[in-house]
């Protein structure tokens, strides 16, 4: 059964990792990936490109981690339920807003802009002058 465990930082997802958890969750890591996904994504980058690579760089993360503790990271007994047997993202979402991990599961949709109003007269307001 694997054993899924959130940790303040890195060194206690070191320490549980060495104690046997199957995955490991950092705290300031995740904080830091989902602040990134939401700067990226509002520069405009697309939700493809950005949702994969925060993907790999989560498993680039969990598996220096599990290394550092000792752990070799390809062990099926410690394999984590978030990658596929190619250690590559798993096709599962990790959360609701990510429903894919690859870039050709999205399609950038782009908004239509509505035209903007016009300026108002010279004058101010579209009311005659009360003289």
């Amino acid at each position: 059964m694997p054993i899924v465990s959130r940790a303040r930082d890195a060194e206690h997802a070191r320490h549980l990792y060495q104690i046997g958890v199957t995955d490991a969750v950092p705290e300031t890591i995740e904080a830091s990936l989902l602040l990134s996904e939401a700067a990226l994504i509002g520069l405009g980058v697309a939700m493809g490109l950005v949702v994969a690579s925060i993907h790999e760089k989560r498993e680039e993360f969990r598996r220096e981690l599990q290394q550092a503790a000792g752990r070799p990271a390809s062990a099926g007994v410690g394999k984590s339920p978030l990658t596929n047997d190619a250690g590559g993202p798993s096709s599962r979402p990790m959360r609701a807003t990510a429903p894919c991990s690859s870039p050709a599961g999205y399609r950038r949709r782009r908004r239509r802009r509505r035209p903007r109003p016009a300026p108002p007269p010279a004058g101010g307001c579209n009311r005659p002058d009360p003289a």
